[in-house]
Order: C-alpha cells, then sequence, then structure tokens
C-alpha cells in the first residue's frame, strides 16, 4: 500500500496566537481558485518512511482543530482520523547539528561507480570494507577511493531539503513583513494519506 505524505509550514501569530500558514499561494487552473501550495510532497513510503518515522520522534501529534483552516481547506480530504505530525524548526535543525558533517555509509567505492553517483545521483549498491579493500592488488586498489554518503532513503536528507525550504519561506515572510520569525514560531505540519 503506498502513502503520500504532505507537509506544509506555520508560524504562531502573535496578535492571534493562532497558527497561519507560511505556504505561498498558487492558481489551480481546474479549481479557478487560488490553494495554498505545500512545502514539501513525497509519495513513497519506501523512501521516506524513515523521515516519517524520525518526525515522529522528533514532534508531536497535532489535533485536527490546532492545524490553521487554510492549510485544512487545502488538503479537503484531511479528517480527524488522520494523525498529523508536528514539529518546530528548532528541533529539526536541532536533529540536524550532531550530523552536519556525517554521513551515514562509508566504504571504498569503485571510481566510475562514484562519477555515476555524483554526476547523475545514481545509488551506491556496492562497496568494500577497509579488510576487503586490503586484500585488493595495488593495480585493482587504484580503481576505488574512499567515499561517505548517504542513503537515498536516509532521513538526514530529506530533513536538510525540508529545512531549507522552510528557511526560504521564513526568509520570503520578512521581505513582504520585515517581521522576523523566531525558529520556535515555525513549525511543520505533516499529512500522510493512504
Amino acid at each position: 500500500m503506498g502513502a503520500d505524505y504532505y507537509i506544509y509550514t506555520e508560524y504562531k501569530d502573535k496578535k492571534s496566537n493562532r497558527w497561519k500558514p507560511l505556504n505561498g499561494q498558487f492558481f489551480d487552473e481546474k479549481l479557478g481558485a487560488y490553494k495554498l501550495g505545500p512545502t514539501y510532497v513525497n509519495g513513497s513510503r519506501t523512501y521516506f518512511s524513515r523521515t516519517y518515522d524520525f518526525l515522529r520522534s522528533a514532534g508531536y501529534v497535532v489535533d485536527i482543530q490546532d492545524v490553521s483552516p487554510e492549510i485544512l481547506e487545502s488538503e479537503n480530504w484531511v479528517s480527524s482520523e488522520n494523525t498529523i505530525i508536528a514539529a518546530s524548526l528548532t528541533s529539526l535543525k536541532n536533529a540536524l547539528q550532531p550530523i552536519a558533517n556525517r554521513k551515514e555509509c562509508c566504504g571504498y567505492v569503485n571510481k566510475s561507480v562514484i562519477w555515476d553517483h555524483v554526476a547523475n545521483g545514481s545509488e551506491i549498491d556496492e562497496w568494500l570494507t577497509a579488510q576487503e579493500y586490503n586484500e585488493l592488488s595495488d593495480a585493482e586498489k587504484k580503481t576505488y577511493e574512499f567515499l561517505e554518503w548517504d542513503d537515498s532513503t536516509s532521513w538526514p536528507i530529506y530533513i536538510r531539503d525540508i529545512v531549507n525550504l522552510v528557511v526560504a519561506q521564513k526568509h520570503f515572510y520578512y521581505e513582504i513583513n520585515y517581521d522576523d520569525l523566531n525558529d520556535e514560531e515555525i513549525r511543520i505540519v505533516c499529512f500522510v494519506s493512504y
């Protein structure tokens, strides 16, 4: 069974003390009206499930009444039966700090595989451990290089992307309103459609 993950961004309005969308609006040709654009969408349970599990552990469950009505209008399929996860921008950034310069995988990889990975984003499916590399002849060793990389289903990859998108939304909000939101006033909300 597949799953679609929809992530929106909200900020806590200081005047009304309620959550409001930080997402931009786009004209929906089919509806003939403006609709909020999500911050991030992923249609693969295989690739995104580890990220969703991370969001559940780093965030908290939100009641549907605590989500901005504008977002619920854009995602009119969401009901009180859906689990809605929220996580502050601060918690997402904090989760990335200890691993900012660390990668999830490492090993000795064939140079042609590295080239394909860098140029085309292809997966690295085969690599050698240090022991396997040391057993190679000197000529064979020249075709390998030590590499650190993140697996394509790794939650840090997706969280980095989401954080970068939210930071951009925060910047656009500032450019329009000249009001600098702090990271604790910003959260993402995640809906899942099965």
